[in-house]
């Protein structure tokens, strides 16, 4: 529901946003009616103007000619002046005859394309007013209507929503009413409860009171029965000397057994040092053990290569004597010995091989070595098993230890349970010895006291007699209140009953409003959509309006330039005239110095500003290309007057830039 809200007033204030985007459209469109208007004023001016020029041209030519014939009798005439001067002046007039008579076709050339561009503003503007105008646009009109129905639908869909809640609230409220009229049945079976927990609280502690009355009795009766023993002190002595003297022999037991405890402890740390030790033995054997096994590979290695080698030789041997048995020519001999010779070189490799002296003597070494080893070994292993019989011994005396401690330790500990019964016996036959005594000295008092407690008693009894009188009142006023509550509960539940059924026409209610809510929902959402629709054409009409706007702007800007072109040449055609004159003036007698002061104070006009006609020009306009003082232009700044104040175009503050006459 909240959300449905928010999206109704998110909707109402994008209707008022485009209200008021398109009031300043509507505005923006009247003032490009008031500039396009201004244009038009400024074109038939301009017509007007050029109308009139058109008649100063004839009137122009017909003075040519006429100065052109005063210039020919001036030549005929011998003393007007100089016949250079005079032929000079009029070369310059002839030449601006037809610089005036070229800028008379331009000028000419500018009309036409001004009429033609005021013809296209008077047709765009027509369009514009005919299919872009918002106020008088069919689509816009449509759509207001539209929207002004999805309005009224609206708040007519939010006058529902509004009364479906105010009904879910009433609802609510008395969903609510109900809930509090169950809060107080349940508060008063709470009530009720709490009523018979304290009656039957009274009745506990009337039955306490009289169950102490009688435990008074019966102890008044055993005190009575105690008082004439007079021999408990004497056996309770005896009792306590017989206590001492087994705590002391317990006492005794228990120091043997914890010496025995502390040897025990030092055997189990002897044991474990020679465990220790025959581990470390065992390391050290099977290190000693590998390293005579590798030492006997190495010696069984070098003994097969010995006897391989010596093999060889002793071959080696056989055949030289069996080829000097059987060799007797020298040649052979020689073979022989050369054989016998790289055969003895032969054994000295592999004599080199076995490392010659160094090999045998390693050898040797490596069997003394061996030899040491494995009698070191057996010398081990004869003390790894002496040790390993002391450890089985010591093994079977810690095993036997271990058994005769926790036989000790059991018999400490039953020993030192019969400690703790014999002395908390004997703390409470000192506590009953100390209670004896002070009931022997204070029997007197005690009797009294006895005496004034059976008194108390009896004016107690009669008190818890009272009390229950009061307990069994308030016990009858407690179950008149309780049938009362037990009617006012039957009460209650009736109501409830009804309140069930009436809030289960409040929920069928609630759920016949969601339902229409849901319908209203859904009416709305459509409408949205309609809504929207009709925004995204407004959106459409708005984008055409746009480019039609953009194109007028186009326009404009094309007749702004070419109105400051027309503005020129006609400042060209003034310049041209005044040059004119001016040329006309010099030939009369003294108007040299009089036009030379003219044309000095002209020139200082166009170097003020044609504002203030105060400051000389220092800032050049970009857009337009005209001067001004800097004074002027920043107080146009400072005014947001953006327009040019000799032709009307727009500028910024980046278009602005300092010049100097240099």
């Amino acid at each position: 529901m909240l959300h449905r809200k928010a999206q109704v007033s998110q909707l109402e204030d994008q209707q008022l946003r485009d209200e008021v985007a398109i009031k300043d459209l509507k505005n923006e469109l009247a003032d490009k009616h008031e500039e396009v208007a201004a244009a038009q004023r400024k074109l038939v001016s301009l017509r007007t103007d050029a109308g009139a020029e058109q008649g100063a041209g004839g009137s122009l030519s017909r003075s040519q000619s006429f100065t052109a014939a005063a210039a020919a009798a001036n030549k005929s005439q011998p003393g007007a002046g100089s016949l250079k001067e005079q032929a000079q002046a009029a070369v310059e007039v002839e030449e601006t005859i037809k610089l005036l008579e070229k800028r008379n076709s331009q000028v000419l050339a500018e009309k036409e394309v001004n009429l033609k561009l005021q013809r296209e503003v008077q047709d765009m503007k027509l369009a514009v007013n005919e299919e872009s105008f918002v106020a008088q646009s069919k689509l816009y009109q449509l759509a207001q209507k539209q929207l002004q129905a999805q309005s009224a639908d609206l708040e007519k869909q939010r006058a529902i929503i509004d009364s479906l809640q105010r009904d879910r609230d009433a609802g609510l409220h008395r969903e609510q009413t109900l809930q509090m009229k169950a809060e107080a049945a349940e508060h008063a079976r709470w009530a009720l409860s709490q009523a018979e927990a304290h009656i039957g609280e009274v009745q506990g502690q009337l039955a306490a009171a009289r169950s102490a009355g009688e435990a008074t009795q019966v102890q008044l009766q055993a005190e009575k029965a105690r008082m004439g023993n007079q021999s408990s002190v004497s056996e309770l002595k005896l009792m306590i000397a017989t206590l001492q003297k087994e705590t002391q022999a317990l006492k005794a037991s228990l120091d043997k057994q914890k010496r025995a405890t502390q040897s025990l402890e030092g055997l189990r740390e002897e044991a474990e040092g020679a465990v220790a030790k025959v581990k470390a033995k065992d390391a050290e054997m099977q290190h000693l053990r590998e390293k005579a096994a590798k030492q006997q590979e190495q010696v069984k290695a070098l003994e097969s290569k010995e006897h391989d080698l010596k093999e060889r030789a002793a071959d080696l041997r056989c055949f030289v004597e069996v080829l000097q048995s059987f060799c007797e020519d020298a040649r052979d001999v020689a073979e022989v010995r050369t054989s016998e010779s790289r055969l003895r070189s032969q054994l000295q490799a592999a004599e080199a091989q076995l490392g010659g002296k160094d090999g045998i003597l390693s050898l040797a070494d490596l069997r003394r070595t061996s030899a040491a080893a494995q009698a070191h070994a057996a010398e081990l292993e004869a003390q790894n098993d002496a040790l390993r019989v002391e450890t089985i011994a010591l093994k079977r005396q810690v095993e036997e230890t271990q058994a005769s401690l926790t036989a000790a330790k059991a018999e400490s500990e039953a020993y030192i349970a019969e400690i703790d019964e014999i002395g908390r016996v004997y703390e409470e036959m000192q506590a009953q010895n100390s209670r004896l005594l002070a009931q022997l000295t204070e029997r007197d008092d005690q009797n009294n006291s006895l005496v004034n407690e059976r008194i108390k008693a009896g004016h107690a009894a009669a008190r818890l007699a009272q009390d229950r009188d009061a307990a069994q009142a308030a016990g009858r006023r407690a179950e008149a209140g309780a049938e009362q509550l037990r009617e006012r509960v039957v009460q209650l539940e009736a109501r409830l009953k009804v309140s069930i059924d009436e809030a289960a026409g409040v929920r069928e209610q609630v759920r016949s409003y969601a339902a229409r809510l849901d319908a209203a929902q859904r009416k709305m959402r459509e409408q949205e959509e309609a809504l929207a629709a009709k925004q995204v054409l407004l959106e459409d009409a708005d984008r055409a309006m746009a480019e039609r706007k953009r194109v007028l702007e186009e326009e404009i800007e094309k007749t702004s330039k070419e109105r400051t072109k027309r503005q020129r040449l006609e400042e060209d055609h003034q310049m041209l005239q005044s040059k004119l004159e001016r040329l006309k003036r010099t030939e009369e007698v003294g108007g040299v110095d009089k036009m030379a002061q003219k044309e000095l104070e002209g020139l200082r006009a166009l170097l003020r500003c044609n504002v203030c006609h105060e400051r000389p020009k220092d800032v050049i306009l970009t857009t337009c290309q005209h001067m001004f003082c800097s004074e002027c232009v920043k107080r146009n700044l400072a005014m947001r007057n953006r327009k040019c104040p000799g032709c009307g175009s727009q500028y910024g503050q980046n278009d602005v830039k300092h010049f100097y006459f240099t």
